[in-house]
């Protein structure tokens, strides 16, 4: 029907639009049918779907759909492979494998997919790794755990995740070290308690008694656990170090309205004299705020002699009265 042909193109359009600087958010397709979808997808050159098969998990299924790539083949190769026993025998790949091969085999580079931009191919601006992790709350695909908590209204369960797509093959699988479909090593540096893989740009160790990773060689080289704070500290300070208050980067930081605990951050955090941690960014702005003769560095610290003060005024008030 026209109005159906309407649809069509208006969605190519769209999808062609979107694909040019990065992948299309699927919020404005998901109600169309899925006949109408896979139309459109047929319409598609191998790059853009290659690259709408990024979006979400949903088009990702849809476009492994057997047919998509055997009309790739037969378009831009003129092939039946009635023919081509070679071929033939190659079926059970799939048609995508055979797809991939014809163009490796025919020097046509034009025809397979283009290297990604670097936010799918290599990560994102938090981590460099081969893969995105699949956020069990969204049943979505993201860069990294930091990518989900930005976009979505919540945060992620990083221990929960359990799926991953290789972005060089775009295999769905279990998460691991390794791509279990074409052994692409998915990071230097996998830890497969915090669901963590990074390069090797700065050293990266997982301390079982903080429960995560950490930045840092190893404990008993560059760094050390104090069981008493529950933290992990640089070796130059344990000869110096007085335990505060225990587990004292368990609060989040008073200077700002971040909500994560200090004891996750990934910015610097220092401990004050008085025990009370904050963000090192967010102190040395309090501190350039010119404080007042009677302020205290320390906000907590400063809000319980306020506190008191108040409370001896108000004493001092009754006792008159």
């Amino acid at each position: 029907s026209s109005d159906h042909t309407h649809i069509l193109l208006f969605t190519k359009e769209l999808l062609s639009a979107k694909l040019m600087d990065g992948p299309v958010s699927p919020c404005c397709l998901k109600d169309l049918p899925l006949d109408v979808l896979l139309e459109v997808f047929y319409q598609l050159s191998c790059v853009s779907l290659t690259r709408t098969s990024l979006v979400c998990q949903h088009f990702h299924m849809l476009t492994q759909t057997p047919s998509l790539w055997k009309k790739l083949c037969t378009t831009t190769f003129g092939l039946t492979f009635r023919d081509n026993r070679e071929l033939c025998d190659k079926m059970d790949r799939g048609w995508k494998d055979v797809f991939r091969d014809l163009c490796t085999k025919s020097s046509l580079q034009m025809f397979l997919p283009p290297p990604l931009p670097r936010d799918a191919y290599t990560g994102c601006n938090h981590y460099t790794r081969n893969c995105q992790i699949r956020a069990r709350c969204c049943d979505e695909f993201f860069p990294c755990r930091l990518c989900h908590d930005i976009t979505c209204d919540h945060t992620i369960d990083r221990f929960a995740t359990d799926t991953m797509i290789c972005m060089k093959c775009l295999c769905v699988q279990a998460v691991g070290a390794h791509c279990s479909s074409c052994n692409t090593e998915m990071a230097p540096y996998y830890c497969s308690h915090c669901k963590l893989w990074s390069s090797l740009e700065r050293p990266i160790y997982h301390c079982d008694k903080c429960g995560i990773c950490r930045q840092g060689k190893g404990l008993g080289i560059d760094n050390w656990h104090c069981d008493h704070c529950g933290i992990c500290l640089s070796l130059s300070m344990k000869a110096t170090h007085e335990c505060q208050i225990k587990d004292g980067l368990k609060v989040t930081c008073p200077l700002c309205p971040s909500t994560q605990l200090l004891f996750y951050s990934r910015e610097p955090v220092t401990v004050l004299q008085c025990g009370h941690a904050s963000h090192v960014k967010c102190l040395h702005e309090r501190l350039q705020n010119n404080l007042l003769p009677d302020e205290l560095p320390c906000l907590p610290c400063d809000n319980a002699r306020q506190q008191q003060q108040q409370q001896q005024q108000q004493q001092q008030q009754q006792q008159q009265q």
